[in-house]
């Protein structure tokens, strides 16, 4: 895997030049006009500044990119000193540019400890360092990454350039966008096999124009890469076929007729079994193609990972497995008398780092394009389920 080398921006000469100031008096810190240092041994720019709260003094050190200062920003420091006491509560270092990947180091009786964030998920906790908390405001990254070897999964913040796989699923994206408008949606709605909207219930023909649901939506995807293998779209019939023994439980089989409560678990499995077996690789399986066994996250059988997680999984298999978008099939608790967990939604998620090596990820359900955060609000506690699609071959919407 191409690994930019593109060193990690540091500012920790500047804090070894500003020492003195992190023990001032904390009555007498005030917050400060930035001023901008240039480090002695690259020329790089560093912007030096504080805040002052009720509760807390604020030392921050925050590296120029792109002419501006982030404080989001790859490289960039800040130091938490409690303002009542002037006791030393945390540094915290950002390792990519955002607010959500990060380290934390913490004073631990004499020494220190450290965790790690990668996109708002703590993954490395109760890191010990040989070092006192006076010592860490000046050491640089390079020194800590030396100090906690694999302890830490360091190569995890490594910047990647965008690949083949990611330009395919870049160009895959804009494609879906651009054939958007053509859409509407309708409630249960498909296009079968020969190309009519139906009810994915009866398969009886829409009495309008004809729609798509959420389910609808996500085989229309896939059938953009069928249409060119078979000639037409896929049946729907073959989708809602129901796995009874490989999910479910006795309480859930009881309702399979009235509520059908494994539906998108169900379409979601079968759709990424249908375009495997067209395309003749990997297996046809009804599980093959479930995303498990991901470092730091746990799988829950049949119901997969918690929607808040998506971000930081997301990261991960992009980085991992480049080349791959997913079916999600969102997992709650639904319905009365009694509520059971069902599987009530489906969206589409693409992972893929843009020409600046940014990891984007693109949002579609029910024929408009959403995000990570609208998922976010809308399943705070809910689960989602993902099958994985690589991208690859001929592509035609229909």
């Amino acid at each position: 895997m191409a690994i930019h080398t593109d060193p990690f921006p540091e500012n920790s000469t500047i804090r070894r030049q500003l020492s003195e100031w992190f023990f001032d008096p904390v009555n007498e810190v005030a917050a400060t006009v930035p001023r901008v240092y240039s480090q002695i041994h690259d020329g790089s720019l560093v912007k030096v500044r504080s805040e002052v709260t009720d509760q807390a003094v604020y030392y921050l050190f925050l590296n120029q990119r792109d002419f501006i200062y982030p404080v989001a920003g790859r490289g960039s420091v800040i130091v938490k000193r409690d303002r009542r006491e002037g006791t030393f509560i945390q540094m915290k270092v950002f390792l990519d540019d955002g607010a959500d990947s990060f380290l934390r180091i913490f004073p631990f009786q004499e020494r220190t400890s450290l965790e790690v964030y990668l996109q708002g998920k703590r993954i490395s906790s109760a890191v010990p360092l040989p070092l006192s908390f006076h010592q860490v405001l000046t050491i640089s990254v390079s020194e800590l990454r030396e100090l906690t070897g694999n302890r830490i999964p360091w190569s995890l913040f490594d910047p990647l350039p965008q690949r083949p796989q990611d330009r395919d699923l870049e160009t895959l994206v804009r494609r879906i966008r651009q054939e958007l408008g053509r859409l509407v949606h309708g409630e249960d709605g498909a296009m079968d096999g020969d190309g009519r909207y139906v009810y994915i219930e009866t398969l009886s023909r829409q009495e309008n124009a004809g729609g798509l649901n959420c389910s609808g939506f996500a085989k229309w995807v896939i059938d953009g890469f069928a249409v060119p293998l078979l000639g037409r779209p896929l049946s729907v019939e073959p989708l809602k076929e129901k796995h009874l023994s490989s999910r479910g439980n006795s309480l859930s089989l009881r309702y399979e007729d009235s509520r059908d409560p494994f539906f998108g678990l169900d379409w979601t499995r079968n759709l990424a079994a249908a375009l495997a077996r067209l395309r003749g690789t990997g297996s046809s399986g009804v599980e093959a193609h479930d995303v498990r066994g991901v470092p730091y996250f746990s799988y829950v059988e049949d119901v997969g990972y918690p929607v808040k997680d998506l971000a930081p999984l997301l990261y991960l298999l992009n980085r991992e497995s480049p080349g791959y978008f997913y079916l999600a099939s969102i997992n709650q608790p639904f319905g009365t008398d009694p509520p059971i967990r069902q599987h009530t939604h489906v969206a589409l998620l693409f992972p893929y780092l843009d020409g600046e090596g940014r990891l984007q990820t693109a949002v579609f359900e029910t024929t408009e394009e959403t995000s990570l955060e609208s998922l976010n609000r809308r399943y705070p506690d809910d689960f989602a389920h993902l099958v994985r699609i690589p991208v690859g071959g001929s592509f035609f919407l229909p």
